[in-house]
């Protein structure tokens, strides 16, 4: 598939661009055994590409501005592009979360504190890496 073809603002489109971006995981769902372990830890392929979806939804809906205002930051900043949608995905799993454990609805000045602390814990990656290698994902 030539993902160039693809239109991010097409929904169906950008489900097929984050799938090309992981394909273990895509592989994984296909197999039928969505949840792999990535880095020593077991992840719910499904899930994780889902929170991918609502993250760039999200940047091109412009809901809430800071989201596509702290993607710049972080990038600036000297974040991988990848890093900083996990990073924006973290915010949107503890909402996730909230409403799956029907814990009282986040609010949005809750998601732009939320946004306003990141990055969290993962330091910017400065060093290149070799051909073929795409580090952590």
């Amino acid at each position: 598939m030539d993902v160039a073809l693809l239109d991010p603002r097409d929904e169906d489109d950008r489900r097929l661009l984050i799938a090309a971006e992981h394909p273990r995981f895509w592989k994984a769902i296909e197999d039928g055994t969505p949840e792999i372990e990535v880095g020593g830890e077991t992840v719910n392929a499904e899930l994780h590409l889902a929170v991918h979806q609502v993250v760039a939804a999200r940047i091109l809906e412009d809901t809430p501005p800071e989201f596509w205002q702290t993607a710049q930051r972080l990038s600036r900043s000297g974040y991988r592009r990848h890093d900083v949608l996990h990073m924006l995905g973290s915010v949107v799993s503890n909402e996730l979360y909230q409403a799956l454990t029907e814990q009282p609805a986040i609010s949005d000045d809750d998601i732009r504190t939320a946004l306003r602390r990141l990055p969290g814990d993962n330091p910017p990656r400065r060093t290149t890496t070799h051909p073929g290698r795409h580090g952590r994902r």
